[in-house]
């Protein structure tokens, strides 16, 4: 699919997903700035996309802000609503907004980001039940602006499908789509490994049919150091990427050519992280 496969008509209504997760710093950000890279790598426009955390717990600039910034994709990282500290026993006092409010502050926020766009990209907050006591968890989010999501998840395989399923649970009760899960942080070597986990995990989906595995991701720590250093030198034309739409959301089919040499694992190269979300996509990091 080329860039002209999504919305042609640029007044069309932008196509949106919303990036969950089963706990915070599982990787929702890195997965937002994965799709978005590879939409960027399909010839998009950076004025077509748009990316926005609209409820929060941070509010320091994160990574992928400065991505977005660097790239001339639109982008609200923080807010309109910051659970800072204290947050909630002022919204249970009454002196933080209705849960009515806040949900509209969130939505209008998408919604002005999202014009003129063709694809937006809604990063959710720690895990989907966040905010469940204001009333704007991820998933009163997500029903509100009617967006199916794609849930970051856990490495393993009975824990990860567990959680998988618990969190999925709580989107559906809400009447919201889930498309499936990415599992992150998957390990090299051993009986967990990337292989392991994802043939097991794969098996599930295929036997009970409901939703799909869009990713299986490696534990880059151990390569990175704590920073991002030249682990491998790949030219771009050893990936090619294309996605699919499905539901009314994105499914990240991403494709490495067959000379692409470690087809399971994570490889860092110089401006590049290679996040291996089907089989391969990445993002520029500079």
């Amino acid at each position: 699919m080329t860039a002209d496969g999504i919305n042609g008509d640029t007044q069309a209504p932008a196509l949106k997903i919303f990036i969950g997760g089963d706990r915070s710093q599982v990787g929702k950000s890195t997965v937002c700035l994965g799709i978005l890279g590879s939409l960027l790598e399909l010839g998009y426009s950076p004025s077509d996309l748009a990316y926005i955390k609209p409820v929060t717990q941070c509010e320091q600039p994160q990574l992928i802000s400065k991505w977005c910034a660097a790239k001339g994709v639109a982008c609200r990282g923080i807010g309109p609503v910051v659970f800072y500290a204290g947050f909630t026993r002022a919204f249970l006092k009454g002196e933080a907004g209705t849960s009515e409010q806040l949900l509209a502050d969130a939505k209008a926020a998408v919604d002005e980001i999202s014009k003129g766009k063709k694809f937006v990209v809604v990063d959710g907050v720690g895990y989907p039940a966040v905010g469940s006591i204001c009333g704007i968890s991820n998933a009163h989010t997500a029903a509100a602006l009617h967006t199916p999501v794609l849930l970051v998840g856990r490495s393993g395989v009975g824990d990860a499908v567990d959680s998988f399923n618990l969190n999925a649970t709580f989107f559906k009760s809400h009447g919201v789509e889930v498309l499936g899960g990415v599992f992150n942080r998957l390990a090299s070597g051993g009986f967990y490994s990337l292989a392991n986990c994802q043939e097991a995990v794969t098996n599930y989906f295929a036997r009970v049919g409901r939703q799909m595995p869009y990713g299986f991701v490696p534990d880059a720590q151990p390569m990175l150091k704590g920073k991002l250093e030249v682990a491998a030198a790949h030219t771009d034309e050893a990936l090619s990427a294309a996605v699919a739409v499905r539901g009314g959301g994105l499914v990240l089919v991403v494709f490495a050519q067959p000379e692409c040499p470690v087809p399971e694992a994570c490889k860092v190269r110089a401006g590049a992280v290679c996040l291996w979300l089907c089989l391969c996509t990445y993002i520029h990091t500079g």
